[in-house]
């Protein structure tokens, strides 16, 4: 009766190749080994990312940065797999060593990042599963600093390298998913992605908010940063011009539900009134100028000298206006953008083009997809067996944001202390 009951019941292949999809959970922790049978599962190298949603950022070139990023680590030497292989052991701060066995992603090593940023990257990660399905076993280490971490060249995910210093594999960064601790309340009380791009395709096109109705104004807003006084210097330059707001604003307090003290901030759709964003770079990267691309404004900014996964396909001139590294000829470059307002208005109209079909979460997803299946060939494959600290991603991310695993705690440490019932 039992065996004719199962043969009745629908479960998907790709369920039933895999006896940890039905039968492992029981053994998460123990290090038990889940082999998969690859005849009726899923494991090829030649596993596709759904063309649908993904097919713009093939056309744009997107994924070129993933095949130039990983030919510099196809002869990779032992010492340099085991460096990787050992990278949050060894920084102990803002790292992640992830696992994907029989389609199921595991937490082997989790030292928690600045705010939430690890908890957004790894629910990036997720979604990416979710819609596109499984990927090949394998195990990735993601750094999810600003580019900190990475004193030697090695084959770890990273949100942005040097210009010309390339180190890591980039991927799409935790903005992609959300970013609360940024938010600016009470008028943008969420910077969760999927809902600010909604808003931005649905309020701020050139079609609902033509780009000659808006102010005439060179905006900014931020905070002092560790920048070679890059900021200074560009705030000193329109400090007293007319047709200029750029000023500092200061962060009092951070949460992680929005609920945050930033005395003079503007929220990144508010900013979209103003013809003209100036985009000053970070100490590193800056997320913020795939927002003011969105926009529709014309963006002035110099050319980065930390890249992220997309930024490849902006072009100076095309996309933005470009001005010099320390900004001393940027009020030349807005006046003369004020003299030709077809060509600054051209310039916007590029930039939001790019952003709409290069910056979505479906974008995300895509590319994380992509990048996934591209470094099965070239990682070692891991073993089934999983070690005794490691957990679901899905239980992962119902943690408090203090809570790490550790090779040497064996498992989970921090956060509070259990409850009696």
């Amino acid at each position: 009766m039992w065996l004719s009951l199962w043969r009745r019941l629908s479960f998907p292949a790709a369920l039933l190749a895999c006896p940890l999809t039905l039968f492992g959970l029981a053994g998460i922790g123990l290090g038990i080994r889940f082999p998969c049978n690859r005849a009726a599962g899923t494991h090829s190298h030649d596993v596709i990312v759904s063309e649908q949603p993904c097919q713009m950022l093939e056309s744009l070139g997107a994924f070129k940065q993933i095949k130039d990023d990983i030919s510099r680590y196809r002869n990779l030497s032992a010492n340099a797999l085991n460096l990787a292989h050992r990278f949050c052991a060894l920084h102990r701060r803002a790292c992640v060593t992830l696992r994907i066995v029989c389609g199921h992603p595991f937490v082997v090593d989790l030292f928690p990042g600045y705010q939430s940023r690890h908890k957004a990257t790894l629910q990036g990660v997720l979604r990416a599963l979710n819609r596109f399905g499984p990927v090949p076993d394998l195990q990735v280490v993601i750094d999810v600093t600003d580019g900190e971490l990475q004193n030697i060249d090695l084959p770890v995910l990273v949100i942005t390298h040097k210009v010309h210093a390339p180190a890591g594999i980039l991927y799409p960064d935790f903005t992609f998913f959300s970013w609360p601790e940024s938010t600016c309340p009470p008028s943008e009380p969420s910077h969760a992605h999927k809902l600010l791009f909604h808003w931005f395709v649905h309020n701020w096109t050139l079609a609902a908010n033509p780009w000659a109705f808006r102010r005439d104004v060179l905006f900014w807003r931020g905070a002092r940063v560790l920048d070679e006084g890059v900021r200074e210097k560009a705030i000193s330059i329109f400090a007293n011009q007319p047709g200029t707001d750029v000023r500092f604003m200061s962060w009092q307090g951070v949460s992680v539900t929005g609920r945050n003290s930033a005395i003079g901030c503007v929220g990144f759709l508010r900013q979209c009134q103003n013809r003209y964003l100036a985009f000053l770079r970070g100490t590193t990267y800056s997320s913020r100028l795939k927002y003011q691309l969105l926009c529709g404004s014309t963006v002035l900014a110099a050319q980065p000298n930390f890249v992220e996964w997309w930024t490849r396909l902006l072009a100076p001139g095309v996309h933005y206006a470009n001005v010099s590294q320390d900004w001393s000829d940027a009020d030349s470059v807005l006046a003369a953008l004020r003299r030709e307002p077809a060509k600054a208005q051209l310039i916007a109209e590029h930039g939001q083009r790019l952003a709409f079909s290069l910056l979505s979460s479906t974008a995300a997803d895509c590319y994380w997809q992509k990048l996934l299946v591209s470094l099965a060939p070239l990682l070692p494959p891991p073993s089934q067996e999983l070690p005794a600290r490691a957990r679901p991603l899905e239980d992962v991310l119902l943690w408090p944001d203090d809570v790490g695993i550790t090779e040497a705690a064996s498992g989970p440490q921090g956060g509070p202390e259990p409850r009696p019932v």
